[in-house]
């Protein structure tokens, strides 16, 4: 089952000490520092996700309804001027063909009721955010046992040897092994 995420920008980030102080500084940077999460969350999970931004938090283009960028796995969705994230949301929960497969993310209980009404699955802001944290956790321990494990074999000869003449050499040593007690024997 291919998930989909769909995931309120500003509801994520007001939960996240971090980007809650960054957004307190600087808006577009902690909505950067939330997209990054989520590139990485949906390369790690081979998932889609939606981030839904109200668009009233900053000014759209003259005449623009909603804008979306998209990215590999991820759509970012920035919502007219005057319409909130979680009415997108209900709005997008009613025409995604495979509600099942939809994981709403929210810390509004309101919008996750309606959204579990309507057959989409749901997570509050908080649970995902500690998904997201975890996840980074095991990316970055895998990542360091993967340096340790090259560091440890950095510079063995065996290590560039492509497999046929890794096992010629192996032959090769296991003969000269038979040999040498052989050569003991008869001095």
């Amino acid at each position: 089952m291919a998930e989909h995420y769909l995931v309120d920008g500003y509801n994520v980030i007001y939960k996240d000490p971090s980007l809650r102080k960054i957004l307190f500084q600087d808006i577009r940077s902690a909505r950067e520092h939330l997209i990054s999460r989520l590139v990485d969350f949906t390369l790690m999970n081979r998932c889609e996700v939606t981030v839904v931004f109200d668009g009233r938090h900053e000014a759209l283009p003259s005449g623009s309804s909603v804008v979306s960028v998209q990215a590999p796995r991820l759509t970012i969705t920035y919502t007219a001027e005057r319409q909130s994230a979680d009415a997108y949301i209900e709005w997008y929960v009613q025409r995604y063909p495979l509600r099942s497969e939809l994981v709403v993310v929210s810390n509004d209980r309101g919008i996750r009721d309606l959204c579990r009404g309507m057959g989409s699955l749901t997570v509050d802001s908080v649970y995902f955010l500690k998904t997201l944290q975890e996840q980074a956790d095991r990316a970055r321990e895998r990542l360091e046992a993967t340096r340790m494990e090259a560091a440890r074999n950095r510079g063995r000869l065996e290590d560039a040897l492509d497999e046929a003449t890794r096992e010629q050499l192996e032959a090769m040593k296991a003969r000269l092994s038979r040999n040498k007690p052989e050569q003991k024997g008869e001095s």
